[in-house]
Parts: structure tokens; C-alpha cells; sequence
């Protein structure tokens, strides 16, 4: 009995009477000996990675998921993932009782996840984690900071400058810590900065009733004072003078020495108080921890910059008792000096110490071209002028990605490639020189991905939409194929996105586009006869309709390995081969065939034996078979037939008296746990007397 080439990828034509293969939940993988059972397969078809269980975050659904890299070290205790789900950023350590895993999520910190998709799922967020302890997040355009340490500063002492108002606010920059932050919350009034009776400090010692002197230092002029009572040993305190004059100008803290006069020797006046000081000496503060610091630091605001007021940064703060160390989250500008909502942070990545941002179109610059760099290892500041801009094609910004050395700034029809350049000019990156421009840009910010050297993404250019791509080094290779690009050419890419893994040597680039309901994957590491990858589908049946897959989110950590986040609820699971089932539920497969066709000259087919893994489970999947005699517009009915029990590895799944057709195809499918593999069907067929 002849073969058909039976396994295969999805590949339905424009028109299915020239091919309308299709593989759900079935992927090719090439029998790389070339000595398979069936010499003529070239490839077997394996059933898709199933899911187990392996924690519920409370807040949904997951937005993001991303590996902790982190050394793991003890069960229970480690982070091995970081998740956005709902409006919520979790860490996840991992429990093993012996058998198998599960996830043990813990709260970090709020990133107000808002809005999203019409069927309830959210965009995309990332998570870039800068070490285990600082995470970049970016949810539904806001960026935050979260950071683990000591942030909590319970006693603390501060010297007061001066020109603050109420609501300035300022980072204390310096020393252990990060990202601590301060707001005024009340400063003295007045303009003339007169001193009164109560503004002085005592010392010195040896005066006597009668002895005068003159504040000469702290700013002011003008003042004077007379000793009115002494204590033993000639002493000052703060009843033992008076004010002969008040003066002017003066600040608080202001150490001021007097004039010598009398016996007395040493006496100083440290202004503590003043009754009509310059505008916005500071009285109080409070702080926002940050994390890291230690008892002592004595950390100095800078001169301007990180005062949006009027300040003149001589305000200090000295750290006297930290908290223990915890997560603290905090939204941050981008840039500084904007307003947290006067832009819409659409994609972030991570080059050379940087994290780099591109931004949404916003009324006054709807086409926006520009991206902004943070401080070199500081992402808690962004000069705005250390911007960049794609400026090779007007096209506007819509992701910017890092990887292999280079940072790709992906427009919608074109993309720019730029480096870092340590030795040029005060903005780090520039374009490259030669071959920085690319004639295909990004369909959607996440539809993008990087794996096996390269990187992958669903893009458009000036003449048209939709076509999957592999950066090589410098040069795009398409890697779709007709058929597939036709099936996407209506598709509405808002919220699709991509992610890319490797299992059992397979590169698969997994794309999601959520408003069609569909999963489409590409087999990097299986190529079809026209030297591109295989492309199946992955989705869930429900009983009566295909959906997207479920598993919308990846990450790879050791020792789970691949775990993925359902776009529908706060689940997580652990994806694998090795695993039957989807979440405990059986998974529906269907394989459609190419056509059994003869020049549409008649024939009469007796037996199709389909040649698959069986005996290999305690339970006996049913196969089902369905037949239409026109190409594949029309189907029969369902055909069952079962697969043979445990230690029943011969078994002979076949189908008898199949009928007479000129252009034949089969579907052959499956709903369970258990089915592992089909590797080649074999067909009996005769011409029959009538052509």
C-alpha cells in the first residue's frame, strides 16, 4: 500500500482545490536518519505540549510572565518567575513535594493594569529584569520601578535649605540605596528673614552680664545680641541673651560666630528658627523609601535637576534606622519632568546597562519616531535629552528591541538598526553606517521574539501587510509561506503578540493574535519543501468552536523549565511534552490530508491504515476519520475506530470500503490525552472501469 505523504504541515492554499492541508495541535518533526519504519515519511506528526497545573495568582488575568535569573538555591524560598496579572506584579518561588511542582506567588507591588482586549484579556505588559531585586515594568503604558531592599525609613534627620515649596519633591541619589524619595510638606512664610528671641542656640563659656557681640556669619546682617545671665562657669543658655537688634537675611541652621566681647570665649549662635524667613526654607518632609540604605548615609539632593521647585538643593538627609527589606514599587516619569501620563510607554528593552523605551503617538506628535535611554545602570532617571530617534524612514516608532548587540527600532513599514558607541558622542547609540535601514517594519509592538540567533517577527512594509520574518545578521528572510499569509491578510493585529521557545531541539515562533482568535506557530527547525518552516495551529476546542491557545505568556527557568499563562484567568502552567493533557482536559487534533487525486479520473479505495503509537497507554484513544469526495468543501460523517490498548503495540488502526471518489481528502482526528504520534497512512485504491 502506497503512502501519501500524509504527515505534513498546514498549508491551505488560496484556493483549497490546489492544497488545503491542515495540522492542529499536530506539528512535523523530520526523521532525521532517513531509515524511519516507513521509508517513504519523511516526517512524523507529534501531538502539541500539554499543561499541568502550576499556580493561581489571585489578581487577572496574566498580562506577563518572564524567568526570575536567578541562581536557584531552595524550594519555597527562590524566585524563579516575576508575573503581571491583573493589576499586580508577583514573584513566584517553587514547591516540590517529591513528584511534581507547583508555583508559591507572592504579592511584589500594584502597576495599575487597566483595560485591554474585548474579550476581557489585557495587552501585553513586559517585565524587564535588570538583577532579581530590579524590575522594570511597563503595563498598559505607565512604567514602574521595583526594587527590593530596606526601604523603610523609619528615623531619619534632615538640614533645611532654602527656596522649597509645598509638593517639591526630590531623590536622594547617592549611597547604598535606591531611589529613595522625599515631598515637602510644609515650609516656613515671610520674605525678610529676621531672626526673633526663640531662633538661637547657647554655647560658649566665660561671659559675663553686659558683654555684646554681633552675629557676623550665615547670611544676614545686622544683628546683635547682649549677654543678660550667665551660668556657672560662664556659660550661655537660652534665656542668658537678648536680642539688641534683629537684622535681616537670615536662614535656618545658619551657624553664626559672634564678635569676641568680655571674658567670653567660643560663643556661637545657631539659628534654629526664624520669624519671617525667606520664602521656602524647609520646616518638614516626607519621605518615599527606596531601598538598599544603610544607617549613616548622609546623602546630599543635587543643585536643581532632581528638585522640580525652586529649591536650591542644600537639603539633606541622614538615614538613622532602616526596615527590613522589602518590595517597593513606584511609578516613574518618562522622561523626567513630564507627567506620568503625558506619554504612553508602548515596548521596553534592555542594551549596555540601558533600558530603552519607545513611545506611543500622542496628540502633539502623532507620528512619533523618538525613543528614550535611562541613566547608564539607573533606570530611575531619564534626561529627556538622551532621545533618540528613527529618522531613516517618517514612519513612526512602534517597538524597540535589543538583541545580539544590536537595537532594532522597528517602524511600521521600516526598521533601523543602531549600536552602541561608547566613544562617540554624549547619546550613546547611533545608527549603523551602511545597512541601518531595513524595508520591513512591525505589524503590532509585541509580535516580535528572538531565539536561535536571530530575531523574529509578523511585519509590514510600504506595499502590503502580514509576513512573518527572520533577521539573519543584517537580512530579512521571509519565513511565512503564500497560504499562510493569505489566511492572515484580514486579521486585526491589535494586541497580538509572540514568543519564541526551544524544546527537544524544535525553534518554535508562537504567534497570537487575539482579535481573530488564533494561534499560529513556525517550526524554525523543520523546513518544508519550499525551504521554509512548517506552520501548524494551536487551539482549544470548546465542544462546538477553535480558540486561541491559552497559553499566550512564556518563560523557561530551571528547574520547571517551560511555563506558560493563560490570557483568560490568573493561571499558570507548565508546559511539556511530556505532559497528556491541557489542564487535566483532553486536547482535539486533526490532521487534514493533502488530496488523493488522479487527473480526477475515478478510483475505488478499500482500506486507509493509518500507522500510529499504540500500546503505549492503559486507556485506547478513539480515532476518527471523516471523508469528503470534493476536495474538502463537503465532509461525511465521523468514522471511529480505536487504537489498540495497553501492550498492544501492533495494533492496526485501519478504515474498509471507503468508496469511490476523483478527488479525495481525509481528516483524521482525535480528542484525548493520550495520542503521542502518527507517522504515515497508507491508502488501497484501484482505478475503477468508468473514468
Amino acid at each position: 500500500m502506497p503512502g501519501f505523504d500524509f504527515c505534513g504541515a498546514t498549508y491551505q492554499a488560496r484556493t483549497i482545490n490546489a492544497d488545503g492541508e491542515d495540522c492542529i495541535n499536530l506539528f512535523p518533526e523530520s526523521v532525521e536518519s532517513g531509515n524511519g519504519a516507513s521509508r517513504s515519511a519523511k516526517w512524523a506528526l507529534y501531538r502539541v505540549p500539554g499543561r499541568q497545573f502550576f499556580c493561581t495568582l489571585n489578581d487577572s488575568p496574566i498580562a506577563c510572565v518572564v524567568a526570575s535569573n536567578l541562581q536557584f538555591s531552595a524550594f519555597d524560598v527562590t524566585p524563579v518567575y516575576f508575573a503581571v496579572s491583573g493589576s499586580t506584579l508577583y514573584s513566584i518561588a517553587v514547591h516540590y513535594d517529591g513528584t511534581s511542582f507547583t508555583g508559591v506567588p507572592t504579592t511584589i507591588g500594584t502597576v495599575d493594569q487597566k483595560g485591554g482586549l474585548p474579550s476581557g484579556a489585557l495587552f501585553p505588559a513586559q517585565i524587564i529584569v535588570l538583577n532579581p531585586n530590579l524590575l522594570f515594568v511597563v503595563a498598559n503604558g505607565k512604567a514602574f520601578l521595583a526594587s527590593y531592599g530596606s526601604p523603610n525609613i523609619n528615623v531619619f534627620e534632615h538640614t533645611a535649605g532654602a527656596g522649597y515649596a509645598i509638593g517639591d519633591t526630590g531623590i536622594i541619589l547617592t549611597g547604598n540605596g535606591l531611589d529613595s524619595r522625599y515631598t515637602i510638606d510644609s515650609v516656613t512664610v515671610g520674605v525678610t528673614g529676621a531672626i526673633d528671641d526663640s531662633g538661637w542656640a547657647s554655647g560658649g563659656s566665660g561671659y559675663v552680664v553686659g558683654d555684646t557681640g554681633t552675629i557676623t556669619g550665615g547670611g544676614g546682617t545686622g544683628a546683635t545680641f547682649e549677654i543678660v545671665s550667665v551660668l556657672a562657669g560662664g556659660s550661655v543658655d537660652i534665656f542668658g541673651y537678648r536680642l539688641t537688634n534683629v537684622g535681616s537675611g537670615y536662614a535656618v541652621t545658619s551657624n553664626a560666630v559672634t564678635s569676641s566681647s568680655g571674658a567670653g570665649t567660643g560663643f556661637t549662635i545657631n539659628i534654629i528658627d526664624v520669624s519671617n524667613a525667606p520664602a521656602g526654607a524647609v520646616l518638614t518632609f516626607t519621605p518615599t523609601p527606596g531601598s538598599g540604605y544603610a544607617i549613616g548615609n548622609n546623602i546630599p539632593t543635587q543643585p536643581s535637576g532632581k528638585q522640580p521647585g525652586a529649591g536650591d538643593g542644600n537639603f539633606t538627609v541622614d538615614i538613622t534606622s532602616v526596615g527590613a527589606p522589602v518590595w517597593n514599587v513606584a511609578r516613574i516619569p518618562i522622561p523626567d519632568g513630564t507627567a506620568p501620563d503625558d506619554n504612553y510607554i508602548q515596548t521596553a528593552t534592555f542594551m549596555d546597562g540601558y533600558v530603552i523605551v519607545s513611545l506611543a503617538g500622542n496628540e502633539p506628535d502623532p507620528q512619533r519616531r523618538q525613543f528614550f535611554i535611562s541613566g547608564l545602570t539607573d533606570p530611575s532617571t531619564w534626561n529627556p535629552l538622551d532621545v533618540g530617534e528613527k529618522e531613516g524612514n517618517p514612519d513612526p516608532n512602534v517597538a524597540v528591541f535589543a538583541t545580539q548587540e544590536i537595537l532594532f527600532v522597528l517602524g511600521m513599514t521600516t526598521t533601523e538598526l543602531w549600536l552602541d558607541n561608547p566613544n562617540g558622542p554624549a547619546f550613546p547609540f547611533q545608527r549603523m553606517q551602511g545597512g541601518g535601514l531595513i524595508n520591513q517594519g512591525l505589524a503590532s509592538p509585541w509580535l516580535i521574539t528572538a531565539m536561535n540567533g536571530g530575531l523574529q517577527w509578523i511585519g509590514n512594509d510600504s506595499s502590503g501587510t502580514l509576513v512573518a520574518w527572520q533577521m539573519k545578521g543584517q537580512t530579512p528572510q521571509r519565513i511565512s509561506n503564500h497560504a499562510v499569509e493569505y489566511r492572515w491578510r484580514n486579521y486585526d493585529v491589535t494586541g497580538a503578540s509572540a514568543y519564541g521557545y526551544q524544546e527537544n531541539g524544535h525553534y518554535f515562533f508562537v504567534a497570537h493574535f487575539p482579535i481573530p482568535d488564533m494561534t499560529w506557530v513556525a517550526d524554525l527547525s523543520t523546513l518544508g519543501p519550499d525551504g521554509k518552516p512548517c506552520w501548524h495551529k494551536r487551539l482549544q476546542w470548546d465542544g462546538f468552536n477553535w480558540h486561541a491557545d491559552i497559553g499566550r505568556y512564556h518563560a523557561w527557568s530551571f528547574p520547571v523549565a517551560h511555563v506558560v499563562g493563560d490570557y483568560r484567568n490568573g493561571n499558570l502552567y507548565i508546559q511539556s511534552v511530556d505532559v497528556g493533557g491541557d489542564n487535566c482536559a483532553d486536547i482535539r487534533w486533526v490532521r487534514i490530508t493533502p488530496h488523493i487525486f488522479d487527473e480526477q479520473r475515478r478510483f475505488l479505495s478499500s482500506r486507509l491504515r493509518l500507522y500510529m503509537e499504540t500500546g503505549t497507554t492503559s486507556t485506547a484513544p478513539v480515532i476518527n476519520l471523516r471523508i469528503s469526495n470534493d476536495g474538502g468543501y463537503t465532509w461525511g460523517p465521523y468514522l471511529a475506530v480505536t487504537a489498540g490498548a495497553l501492550g498492544n503495540f501492533n495494533f492496526v488502526v485501519e478504515w474498509l470500503r471507503l468508496g469511490i471518489s476523483r478527488n479525495r481528502v481525509y481528516e483524521i482526528s482525535g480528542t484525548d490525552s493520550v495520542t503521542k504520534a502518527l507517522v504515515d497512512a497508507f491508502l488501497e485504491a484501484l482505478p475503477t472501469v468508468t473514468r
